[in-house]
């Protein structure tokens, strides 16, 4: 039997929202991070928008899988720093308009990338407001893996 990997940007896991452009009251940016799909962060219009996940410590990222709605283009950098800071892009992706229906990204570095922080920067949207509903990250705790990526330069 194989046993599906550990979903680290929940934040029944520690995982927390340390910053996002925009909130809008009954839609916090809190809610990628608590794995139903039902629930969302909801920008409040212009673009770019985005918010940064911090992991209580560095994680090996192996994936990530982002679940949202009228995301044009996606941008997501990589900080082991422990503020978030010194980001290093990690993929880009554009976005197909699929108009009420959930979009999904997925990333998966080609190396193993360490992470204390993620930033998802929405740089476009296909109308002034976009949904972001859930943020999945699969990796494991610690960098025993990723001991080979260079370290970003600390600011």
């Amino acid at each position: 039997m194989v046993v599906p990997p550990d979903n680290m940007a929940l934040a029944s896991s520690g995982a927390r929202i340390a910053m996002a452009t925009s909130e809008h009251p009954k839609h916090p940016p809190e809610l990628v991070l608590d794995g139903n799909l039902k629930t969302f962060w909801m920008s409040t219009g212009l673009f770019p928008q985005e918010f940064v996940v911090t992991f209580p410590t560095q994680i090996t990222v192996s994936k990530i899988i982002v679940s949202s709605m009228k995301v044009a283009q996606w941008n997501v950098e990589a900080s082991k720093t422990d503020k978030p800071s010194s980001f290093e892009p990690l993929g880009d992706q554009a976005m197909e308009d699929t108009d009420n229906v959930i979009q999904t990204l997925s990333l998966a570095p080609k190396e193993p990338v360490v992470a204390r922080h993620l930033r998802f920067e929405i740089a476009r949207g296909f109308g002034p407001f976009v949904s972001v509903h859930r943020v999945v990250v699969y990796g494991e705790r610690g960098v025993a893996e990723a001991k080979n990526v260079p370290q970003a330069a600390e600011s």
